[in-house]
């Protein structure tokens, strides 16, 4: 396999899962874990090749020193040659592939017989193969490469996830840079009003420390009666959490009088969002000082921009997931929210989706173990298990579920990804 330029679109693709030289991937070990029982094999991998290792984010049955490491250099790679073909590769005797026939792992690794799947997302990357070793020659079936590519669908999907997942935290420490480094004031609130993050540029407008202002009410900065006189674009400042009301919008620019920490009052410019957090509902105030107008306007946008960027790609990742997903309400356990590759998959129409309860997709036998899945509050991206799942029509199969717990419209919710595995059951 050439050495690709480190801009290699496939690199940069790889290096955005987040996963070389990360802790192992417990839902990608229990692929592995299932390749090696449903092809009875000593050795399953999922291999993510880069340009001059394969890292084992999956790893099943390899000992000694690979598996100590999780890697290997390409001197020992078979994998190298699958991402290079985009295809999968089958080898009955490794000593008779001329592919590999010099390669030294067939000693050092004790690989005789391999067969390999690309993992190739839905952008086009091959990112690696997810493959099986036998120590002894073997002929490889239709029927065992149906098994692989089944299983390397499902890497691919957690793939992507892990991608989506590193990108949102990458998004989130550019927007922090954004917000440390803008000369506009910034200061974030709970639904309460209680500031949660102000940055050095509001420290600067409104005379306080971030430590005198966290946890103080907004009203402190801009005292809900000390509106400009000569803007009467402004409705009113809620109390109820609801940021400057522009004659019925939420987002939009007012003036408004502001109030130093020496109690003189000065008239700031204010444009205001709303977001969705882990914690709940946010609401930030970029301010202004209306001396200070000369500023570049440009630079307002491009922080309003990022603080909308992360809501967005969420959003996108959900509807266009080749996956069944859907949100419900931790509470009330009440769907909210589904994409078109459940609907298909469940039989539902979305409107059918969104009237059930979440318990109206398992069996009944089946819904106490859920309910207590339920109780385990999740704040990351989470494997949570095998469970049976039932069609509208009654029809049951058996899924692998990846859930993360979020804010949605408010409320306390989980995001469910479900992968069918009905075939290698």
């Amino acid at each position: 396999m050439s050495s690709p330029s480190p801009a290699d679109p496939r690199l940069v693709a790889l290096a955005a899962t987040g996963l070389i030289d990360a802790p192992p991937s417990p839902m990608l070990d229990g692929l592995t874990r299932i390749a090696t029982r449903v092809l009875d094999v000593p050795v399953a991998l999922v291999s993510l090749v880069d340009a001059e290792r394969q890292w084992f984010t999956g790893l099943t049955g390899l000992a000694g020193w690979a598996a100590d490491d999780r890697s290997t250099g390409l001197s020992h790679s078979f994998c190298q040659h699958v991402v290079a073909r985009t295809a999968p590769l089958l080898i009955p005797d490794s000593r008779l592939e001329p592919l590999v026939v010099d390669n030294p792992a067939i000693d050092d690794l004790k690989i005789r017989a391999y067969a390999g799947v690309p993992l190739t997302t839905a952008a086009g990357h091959t990112l690696g193969a997810l493959c099986v070793i036998d120590a002894v020659p073997r002929v490889w079936s239709a029927a065992d490469v149906a098994v692989l590519e089944d299983l390397a669908r499902a890497a691919v999907a957690e793939l992507e996830l892990h991608i989506a997942y590193t990108a949102r935290r990458a998004n989130e420490r550019r927007l922090a840079s954004i917000i440390e480094s803008a000369s506009d004031a910034i200061v974030t609130t709970d639904e309460a009003q209680r500031i949660v993050l102000v940055n050095p540029a509001a420290e600067r407008l409104f005379g306080y420390t971030v430590q005198e202002l966290i946890g103080q009410s907004l009203a402190l900065l801009i005292p809900d009666d000390r509106h400009v006189p000569d803007h009467g674009n402004v409705e009113r400042f809620v109390a109820d959490g609801h940021m400057v009301r522009l004659r019925g919008r939420e987002h939009g620019h007012a003036a408004l009088a502001a109030r130093h920490s020496d109690g003189t009052m000065f008239p700031i410019d204010v444009s205001s969002s709303q977001a969705e957090s882990d914690e709940g509902q946010l609401f930030t105030v970029i301010a202004r000082d209306v001396s200070m107008r000369a500023a570049v306007d440009a630079e307002r946008a491009q922080v309003e921009a990022a603080l909308r960027e992360s809501e967005t790609r969420a959003h996108i990742l959900f509807r266009d997931s080749p996956m069944p997903m859907w949100v419900f309400d931790l509470e009330t356990i009440q769907i909210l929210n589904v994409n078109d590759a459940a609907l298909e998959r469940y039989g539902y129409t979305r409107d059918e989706f969104c009237a059930l309860s979440a318990t109206a997709l398992r069996p009944a036998e089946d819904v106490p173990l859920f309910l207590a899945s339920v109780r385990e509050r999740r704040r990351g991206l989470a494997h949570v298990g095998i469970f049976r799942h039932v069609t509208k029509a009654g029809a049951h199969f058996f899924v692998e579920v990846t859930a993360q717990d979020t804010t949605y419209d408010g409320r306390a919710a989980r995001i469910v990804l479900s992968q069918d595995i009905t075939e290698r059951k």
